[in-house]
């Protein structure tokens, strides 16, 4: 995912999933549209090594976000 905020200056942002991530309107990552605004909450780690957890991997330095919640809101662009 590429983060709208400005602190992570368009770089894109691993998203880790786990059994506890509630998922909401959508029952996994595969249903979600990259065409639509999606909401991620959870701990964001700055990685400074390359890794790999639970099926996804990155390349450091990197952001990691462990996500604690999934939801995709549609949004309306005159905001």
């Amino acid at each position: 995912m590429v983060p709208c905020s400005p602190i992570f200056q368009s770089q894109p942002t691993t998203v880790l999933t786990f059994s506890q991530t509630e998922f909401r309107g959508v029952s996994g990552l595969k249903e979600l549209s990259p065409t639509r605004l999606v909401v991620v909450e959870g701990l964001v780690f700055y990685e400074q090594t390359s890794g790999a957890a639970n099926g996804a991997s990155w390349g450091a330095p990197a952001f990691v976000d462990e996500a604690k919640q999934v939801h995709q809101r549609t949004i309306d662009h005159d905001d």
